[in-house]
């Protein structure tokens, strides 16, 4: 299923981060010049790097029917604005699922995926601060795209 992408500015610094901490940095580099980067809408972003290529075909493969992928994902609806929020344990730079990426996203019936956050399991030192940052991001992005209730 073809979803619209969206994405937390602050996603944007996670992928910055991840590469940097990253053994296999090329995953996370884009396609596309910073010029170009700059300047492109957030599905041809998304598209020039190959690790969010991969998860945003991943997401959208799976969005009409995730409760099949519920070892993958877990979630909690974030009822009052329609959103769903899950992580998905992605295996990435030579980590298993246990200790690669979590990505963080809201899908919405629309469907409209907005990506959240981006972390290694490793790089999240405190769950519950990465919670409620991840919390105050998704209500600052339905602030500033206009959907906030």
């Amino acid at each position: 299923m073809k979803c619209n992408l969206h994405a937390c500015s602050e996603f944007w610094d996670d992928i910055k981060t991840a590469r940097k901490g990253a053994y296999q940095k090329k995953i996370f580099e884009s396609s596309l010049n910073a010029e170009k980067f700059a300047s492109v809408d957030i599905e041809s972003k998304i598209d020039s790097i190959e690790i969010l290529r991969a998860i945003s075909t991943f997401i959208q493969n799976t969005s009409n029917e995730p409760e099949k992928y519920s070892e993958l994902l877990d979630r909690q609806p974030f009822i009052e604005n329609g959103f769903i929020i899950y992580k998905l344990r992605y295996a990435a730079d030579g980590k298993g699922k246990s200790q690669g990426l979590r990505v963080i996203f809201c899908l919405t019936k629309e469907p409209v995926i907005v990506f959240v956050g981006l972390k290694f399991k490793n790089a999240v030192e405190d769950e519950q601060k990465f919670e409620a940052e991840i919390l105050w991001r998704i209500k600052k992005f339905l602030k500033v795209n206009g959907t906030e209730k």
